[in-house]
């Protein structure tokens, strides 16, 4: 009887039935062979014998080209061809096979995609048994209730195929992750913090390799800056900085320089006008003056060092060729003075690589004198500077090339190199606003002022810091015999201002180049939002042992490690220092430790800082501190009966924006 006929299989789908399959095959691949199973054999053996042609007088297949008889090696597969090559009849065990967990001797007991291995029938190393069938095992992040699921070396981690902390899966099985220097093609198949640059296993630019992992490269986050070299220690880093220079990144310049130009206000009378240069070695001094182009050079020694300068450096109102040019082939720290018994004053000249374009000037309340004016005076570092003022003036107006200019009215200028404007008026300049098209130098104050009007007018002259090298945090120093002081604060821009004296403590908003005055008598401090500019103005004393005078008071980040100075003579001289309160007693003066006595102390927040005030003589000094500590310094003096200076010994400059 002729048994009905169906499609016989293709070699291809024979040889995809019964030949032993690779777990290392790409997805994709397996995901044919899985196809190519399901269209030959369905869910039994009976389908699968099924699915050939049966011919009258046996059960032998037909195969119409043996040539492409696929390759066996499974001794399963081999006796299953066999037999069919041989015409034999399709075997009882077609019928009866045994599934997972069965005993075995042979994969001909087995039923479809079974193997029998270590005399059991099992599944192939690629496939899975799910409780129905031989399943293909599951690739990298699939879902999975068991490890025995997932691909070569994945683990069911969560749920999920994955492959442990320390691999990666490289589409076939999961491989050890590769270290600092091996090639890679991203970063999955690199060690944990090393990333896939360039086609390599490496750290950030920011970080460097700890011999474990990537660690962060303090040093290329927190750069060192005007050459400074980093080091790291402990997950820290330090800036080692070339001199000249300070800060935790190097980040300031310690205020010496080789190039200035000094310029004076109008003062009382006509004073002598003096520079007191400073310098560790010996140079020479190349001295400039504008009214005359004039060019002197003189020697500096380590001895003092005051120098007269021609009274043509002193100023007039409005346009003038007055000031000097200095020149230093080394680094010094310079002063301006100006002497005249009963009417002396002092002040720091800034290098000129520090000068800038903005500033707001600082002055004080005009006494009802007659000769108290409030004054400032300009002077471009090169030609062709616009230079505008925008005036800040309680009443009246000021009256330039007969133009009158009020409150919050601008004068502009056009300046030259050696070219020095001036201008004064009896209502305050403080708080005016001076911007500038390139560097110009102010110097500003009173013409001859009085606070108390205790004893004789003194002239007020300090050159202005430009608003980019003032700071936030401010500690007032204790000024020996001076218990009576007026600080004015003066703001750049809208801020918050808190003054701490004493106990006291004040919170006042102010807006821009506005400013506050208050009294002071040991220390003080004074924070804010942002930069403020601050000047203490003592008053005069009693019996005339001393008028009044402006002082400039720095930030305390911009305190230097040492300090080489001078103190003018004819002066009872003192120095004034703030430090951090545990760094009081490591002063050396001069090669000498500094006996130490009535410190005050004052504490806000973070900051703990202690002051005091000690004697001394006239001529070139040198201080600085046993541990490094950087600290404020501060010269002043009196004289009878009428006389007093104070200016400070020195700043650190920001050298960014």
């Amino acid at each position: 009887m002729m048994l009905r006929s169906r499609q016989l299989p293709t070699f291809k789908e024979l040889k995809n039935l019964y030949e032993p399959r690779s777990c290392l095959g790409s997805v994709s691949d397996s995901h044919i062979l899985n196809k190519n199973r399901e269209n030959v054999s369905q869910n039994s053996a009976t389908n699968e014998v099924e699915t050939m042609t049966r011919v009258s007088g046996g059960n032998t297949p037909i195969f119409t080209d043996e040539s492409t008889m696929p390759r066996h090696n499974d001794s399963y597969n081999e006796e299953k061809i066999t037999a069919m090559r041989q015409g034999d009849t399709i075997p009882k065990w077609e019928s009866e096979k045994k599934f997972v967990g069965h005993k075995c001797s042979s994969s001909i007991e087995c039923a479809e995609n079974l193997e029998c291995t270590d005399s059991s029938c099992q599944c192939s190393e690629c496939d899975f048994w799910d409780n129905f069938k031989c399943s293909t095992k599951k690739n990298e992040n699939s879902v999975c209730n068991s490890s025995f699921e997932c691909k070569g070396t994945l683990q069911c981690r969560n749920n999920h195929c994955v492959c442990w902390e320390a691999d990666f899966w490289n589409g076939q099985l999961c491989e050890r992750k590769r270290n600092m220097t091996l090639q890679c093609h991203e970063t999955a198949q690199c060690q944990d913090t090393l990333h896939c640059i360039r086609g390599t296993c490496q750290c950030e630019e920011t970080e460097y390799w700890s011999e474990s992992a990537c660690a962060k490269d303090i040093c290329a986050v927190e750069q060192c800056m005007n050459g400074g070299k980093c080091t790291i220690s402990e997950n820290r880093h330090r800036c080692s900085c070339v001199d000249g220079y300070l800060g935790s990144n190097c980040q300031y310049a310690d205020g010496r320089g080789k190039h200035f130009i000094v310029i004076f206000h109008k003062a009382y009378s006509t004073p002598s006008p003096r520079i007191l240069p400073t310098v560790n070695r010996r140079g020479v001094l190349s001295i400039f003056y504008f009214a005359n182009n004039k060019n002197t050079s003189v020697p500096l020694i380590l001895a003092d060092n005051t120098y007269v300068l021609n009274s043509n450096v002193l100023m007039t109102n409005d346009l003038h060729k007055a000031g000097a040019e200095i020149y230093s082939n080394v680094p010094i720290t310079l002063y301006g003075f100006l002497f005249k018994r009963e009417f002396s004053a002092g002040f720091f000249v800034l290098p000129t690589r520090f000068v800038s374009v903005d500033y707001v000037i600082p002055s004080f309340t005009v006494y009802p004198s007659g000769i108290s004016q409030s004054v400032f005076a300009l002077s471009s570092v090169h030609s062709n500077t616009v230079t505008e003022i925008n005036f800040k003036i309680k009443e009246g107006s000021v009256l330039y090339d007969n133009i009158p200019y009020s409150n919050n009215q601008t004068l502009t200028l056009v300046l030259n190199k050696y070219t020095t404007f001036q201008i004064l008026h009896t209502s305050d300049f403080t708080g005016t606003r001076i911007s500038a098209s390139k560097p110009v130098v102010i110097v500003s104050g009173n013409r001859c002022n009085y606070i108390n009007y205790k004893a004789s007018c003194q002239p007020f002259i300090e050159m202005v810091l430009p608003t980019n090298q003032l700071d936030t945090f401010y500690v007032i120093p204790h000024l020996n015999y001076r218990l009576e002081n007026t600080v004015r604060v003066i703001t750049v821009n809208d801020t918050n201002i808190v003054v701490k004296n004493g106990n006291d403590r004040t919170t006042k908003e102010l807006q821009s180049r506005d400013f506050i005055d208050y009294f002071h008598t040991t220390i003080s401090c004074v924070s804010s939002e942002s930069d403020v500019m601050v000047h203490i103005y003592p008053h005069e004393l009693l019996r005339n042992h001393g008028d009044a005078f402006m002082m400039t008071i720095p930030g305390i980040n911009q305190y230097l490690y040492d300090y080489d100075f001078m103190v003018p003579t004819d002066f009872e001289s003192f120095i004034s220092i703030t430090v951090r309160t545990d760094a009081v007693d490591g002063f050396v003066l001069d090669g000498n430790f500094v006996n130490l006595k009535n410190i005050f102390s004052i504490s806000e927040e973070e900051h703990h800082f202690g002051s005091f005030s000690i004697p001394i003589s006239s001529g070139p000094h040198h201080i600085n501190h046993r541990e490094k500590a950087r600290f404020g310094l501060w010269i002043y003096g009196n004289y009878t009966p009428y006389e007093a200076y104070g200016y400070p010994a020195g700043m650190a400059f920001k050298t960014y924006n």
